[in-house]
């Protein structure tokens, strides 16, 4: 007989039997299926749950500010998200220079990088079945996001405001009002009617 054949011979032999022994299965607990489940289960929840903390600890806070504004038309709502009026906001507000100096820089900051960081904090969106478009500012500190939201809302408002005025000539003006007049005429007939 080989050594080698008589060697693996051995070592099965001593495997199956310290399988079979009373001192492995001593080693090993029995455990039924459903508390084996049970505990794996757990572990895994137990982890996944303080993974969840230690990274909430960890993150900075960020702050929601909220601004509403009637805007009937889509015109309007496009000209939230303009990058005209994030510049006009960003100047109004001299952000360049702020978030230079928050993030600690000594030049003040290009108005490309500043209107990004703009258009990744600040979320415009219609609320269903309104005229109502809300404006949403994430922010580290809560009023300057606060002062962004409203000023965002406020520079949008008159904004709007002059470029109707603008383009409404006096033309223009006198057939918007005859065609509300011929609507009200319209009313008022279809209403005799029904008296």
């Amino acid at each position: 007989m080989d050594l080698r054949t008589s060697f693996s011979a051995g070592m099965t032999n001593d495997f199956d039997e310290s399988m079979n022994s009373a001192l492995w299965s001593a080693r090993l607990p029995r455990m039924s299926p459903a508390r084996a489940f049970a505990t794996v289960f757990l572990a895994v929840f137990l982890f996944i749950f303080l993974s969840s903390a230690l990274v909430t600890f960890i993150l900075p806070e960020t702050y929601t500010a909220k601004a509403l504004v009637v805007a009937p038309n889509a015109a309007h709502l496009q000209l939230l998200q303009s990058t005209e009026l994030l510049k006009d906001v960003s100047q109004q507000l001299n952000l360049p220079e702020t978030f230079a100096a928050r993030y600690g820089e000594n030049k003040t900051w290009e108005d490309k990088r500043v209107e990004d960081l703009l258009r990744r904090s600040v979320q415009v969106r219609r609320l269903p079945l309104t005229d109502l478009v809300e404006i949403r500012v994430y922010s580290r500190s809560p009023s300057e996001g606060a002062q962004l939201a409203n000023e965002i809302a406020e520079t949008g408002a008159s904004t709007h405001r002059s470029r109707r005025n603008h383009s409404l000539s006096m033309p223009t003006r006198s057939i918007f009002w005859h065609t509300i007049e011929k609507r009200f005429s319209r009313q008022e007939r279809n209403n005799r009617f029904l008296n």
